[in-house]
C-alpha cells in the first residue's frame, strides 16, 4: 500500500519522541554521573555536567524516534473530511442502503417496499449518515416491537421477514420497550482505513442516538442478528453475547443481546471515541 509520510512541527516531534528521549536521557546521567564522580571528584560540577551532556542526548534520541510517521493516504482523506450529519433517513436513501447491501443478504435480504412500511410507523428509528455533498455514507435501524413478537422472534420461532409495518411501534412506544431491535446497519465499501473510519462514525452516531432517545438511567436490551460474517464480528466486538443459538432458530442465524445502561454506554464510547467535531446529530 502506497503511504504518505507525515512531518510533525519541531515541538510535537519533541513531543512525539519523549518517552524514548527521556529513558535515554536517564540511562545516560547514570552512566556519566558515576563515570565522572570516579575519573573526576564527586562534587556538583559533576553532577551539573552529567545532568546536561543527559539531556542533550535524550533531546537527541527524542528527536530521532519523533520523526515522520507513514499513514494510508485515504484514512488522511476520510480525516480531512470530518463534515458529515447523521439525521431521518429519506425513502430514497433507505431505499439505496437497501439495495447496496442485498449482494450480501441474497435472499435474507429485506424488500425494499417493506422497509419503507416500517419507516413511516417510526422515521425516527431509520438515521442515515451523509456526508458534505449529501452522499450516503452509512445507515442504521432502531425499532420497536411488541413485547409478543419479540419474545418468538428472539427464541428462534419468528424472523426478520415476519416484521410487518404493523408490527413496528411509534417511537413514543418504542421508547417504553424493555427490549429494542437494531435491524439494520450499513456502511458504504466497509473494506480498507476509510471504511473503518466510516464504521466508527456510525457507531458513534448509534451511541448519540441510543443515549438521546432511551436515557439509558436504567438498563435497556438491545438486540441484533448479524446476517454476514463482518456484521457478527461487529457486535461481538461491541460486547454482544449470544441469546439463542443459530441451530435453534428458523432463520439460521445467532441471535444477539446486549444490556446498556449509562455505565455500559461510557464504556462503550470510551472505546469508540469522540467523532463529534465530525459528525453532526439530528434526531428530527
Amino acid at each position: 500500500m502506497r503511504l504518505k509520510r507525515i512531518y510533525p512541527g519541531f515541538v510535537e516531534r519533541l513531543g512525539a519522541g519523549l518517552r524514548s528521549g527521556a529513558t535515554a536521557g536517564e540511562a545516560t546521567f547514570l552512566v556519566l554521573a558515576a563515570g565522572l564522580a570516579i575519573l573526576v571528584h564527586p562534587g556538583v560540577y559533576v553532577f551539573g555536567a552529567a545532568v546536561i551532556l543527559s539531556v542533550l542526548i535524550g533531546l537527541g534520541f527524542a528527536w530521532k524516534k519523533g520523526k515522520g510517521t507513514d499513514i494510508p493516504p485515504q484514512f488522511l482523506d476520510e480525516l480531512s473530511d470530518q463534515n458529515y450529519t447523521c439525521q431521518p433517513c429519506t425513502a430514497a436513501n433507505l431505499r439505496a442502503a437497501t439495495e447496496t447491501v442485498r449482494p450480501l443478504f441474497g435472499r435474507e435480504n429485506i424488500d425494499a417496499d417493506k422497509i419503507e412500511q416500517w419507516r413511516l410507523k417510526n422515521p425516527q428509528g431509520f438515521m442515515e449518515i451523509v456526508d458534505t455533498a449529501g452522499d450516503l455514507i452509512a445507515c442504521f435501524v432502531v425499532i420497536g416491537l411488541p413485547n409478543s413478537f419479540m419474545q418468538e422472534f428472539s427464541a428462534g420461532g419468528l424472523t426478520e421477514q415476519n416484521i410487518t409495518g404493523e408490527r413496528v411501534l411509534d417511537m413514543r412506544s418504542t421508547k417504553k420497550q424493555p427490549a429494542i431491535y437494531i435491524s439494520g446497519i450499513m456502511v458504504k465499501d466497509p473494506g480498507g482505513t476509510a471504511g473503518s473510519v466510516r464504521a466508527h462514525y456510525l457507531i458513534w452516531s448509534m451511541l448519540m442516538y441510543l443515549k438521546h432517545h432511551f436515557g439509558l438511567k436504567i438498563a435497556r436490551r438491545f438486540h441484533a442478528v448479524p446476517i454476514t460474517d463482518m456484521s457478527e464480528r461487529l457486535v461481538k466486538n461491541l460486547g454482544f453475547s449470544i441469546k439463542s443459538q443459530a441451530d435453534d432458530r428458523k432463520d439460521k442465524h445467532n441471535f444477539y443481546s446486549l444490556n446498556v445502561d449509562l455505565a455500559a454506554w461510557k464504556k462503550l464510547l470510551c472505546r469508540v471515541g469522540d467523532f463529534r467535531a465530525g459528525c453532526k446529530m439530528r434526531y428530527k
